[in-house]
């Protein structure tokens, strides 16, 4: 589920708490923790669709096609129900950059207006729980934090924003972080830091949105990403994009007054495919 590389990010809560990397000092769960932080995709790739409306899903003619013409039909009646406050999209449709979409979300880049929700959820000790994260955030970090952003060429981060209704609502972040474009490898984070949108299939959603551009669109061969032990129901949503156990750090994470193992999982371009997305 920060970018800063080496603090956000560790076992991310997939669609319910958080998994992702964040930046200044934490990280998510489900990712890895040295990894860089989820929220703030300045550099987007190409596109995959770019409608406004909630109702148009990405069609292409197979994940990370990036063609406009795209061919997929997804559930466009699946509407999530939002019991808490909504931030919505604005600024012109946050200027409408490139978008990815899902079957439920789409991604979008990071704007600077979104700091004052990221600095939100990152104070918040339900979700700071699941990042690499430990003590406040501040404005002025989240601040610096993307202005180092606008120079980084090896992540990629995005805004998740989820259908509601006609409208769509910022509630999380992820990102692909560290990329070696040698060995063809990523890190993944995600952060859903809008919590009443946790353990409703958003998490999952997202993942697999991730992998299609990871693989489709950056030609990766291998995403890894690092979640604590006491984060089950994320590694959940991992194993159902693919994602396989590759090892554990014992002991290598302290929380709560004491000691959690860190699960490494990681999957193939080809591991996916055999989860039923095209190749």
């Amino acid at each position: 589920m920060r970018p800063r590389l080496s603090t956000r990010s560790p076992g991310g809560s997939c669609g319910g708490a958080a998994s992702c990397i964040s930046s200044s000092s934490a990280g998510t769960p489900g990712t890895a923790p040295a990894t860089a932080r989820a929220t703030g995709c300045t550099t987007a790739a190409s596109a995959w669709a770019t409608s406004r409306s909630p109702s148009r899903r990405w069609d292409g003619g197979g994940p990370g096609t990036c063609t406009r013409a795209m061919t997929r039909t997804c559930r466009s009646t699946r509407r999530a129900s939002c019991p808490l406050p909504i931030w919505r999209s604005t600024a012109s449709e946050r200027r409408m950059a490139t978008m990815y979409y899902g079957d439920r979300i789409r991604l979008r880049a990071i704007e600077r207006e979104d700091i004052p929700t990221f600095v939100r959820w990152f104070n918040d000790p339900e979700v700071r729980r699941y990042l690499l994260m430990y003590r406040p955030m501040s404005r002025a970090s989240e601040e610096r934090w993307f202005e180092g952003l606008l120079d980084r060429h090896d992540d990629y981060l995005f805004a998740i924003e989820a259908a509601v209704g006609d409208q769509w609502v910022h509630i999380g972040n992820c990102g692909l972080h560290r990329i070696d474009w040698k060995n063809r490898y990523a890190v993944f984070g995600i952060v859903i830091g809008e919590k009443a949108f946790w353990g409703k299939g958003y998490g999952t959603d997202t993942v697999r949105t991730m992998l299609r551009f990871a693989f489709h669109e950056l030609n990766l061969h291998r995403v890894e990403l690092e979640v604590f032990d006491y984060n089950p129901r994320a590694q959940r949503c991992y194993e159902k994009a693919g994602f396989r156990l590759e090892g554990t750090r014992r002991e290598a994470l302290f929380r709560d007054g004491e000691y959690h193992d860190v699960h490494l999982m990681s999957v193939l371009r080809h591991e996916f495919a055999g989860t039923g997305e095209p190749r």
